[in-house]
């Protein structure tokens, strides 16, 4: 590990551990690991999710890629890849979920992040 991939990984996992944790504050009882929307659960459009529509997804990312720079290794990097592409489908998956439980998904999907800050889709 180079003194610059551990400063950069340290960093990078440190926004997405924040990010996470902001997320599940935005969340508060609206939370649940299966991607299809909490029975009962008004669309999140507050906090961190008033920027970003997958904000845990995106830490969790933010996570694995600090860790790739911290531990740079084939292993490390096939197993980043595999995270990011599975958030990535899960992701697709759980908004078309999104679309059809909640009518103002569709305009909140339009002015919002996806899994990458500065990014749509």
């Amino acid at each position: 590990m180079s003194a610059s991939g551990g400063v950069a990984g340290n960093a990078l996992c440190g926004v997405g551990i924040l990010l996470v944790i902001l997320a599940f504050a935005s969340l508060r009882g609206a939370i649940q690991i299966a991607p299809e929307p909490k029975r009962g659960a008004q669309l999140v459009a507050s906090g961190v999710y008033k920027y970003m529509r997958h904000p845990i997804y995106t830490g969790i990312i933010f996570c694995v890629i600090g860790l790739f720079l911290r531990q740079p290794s084939i292993w490390v990097a096939v197993a980043t890849a595999l995270v990011v592409i599975f958030l990535f489908f899960k992701a697709r998956f759980e908004e078309k979920l999104l679309l059809a439980a909640y009518p103002g998904y569709a305009d909140y999907r339009r002015r919002t992040w996806g899994l990458f800050p500065g990014l749509r889709y």
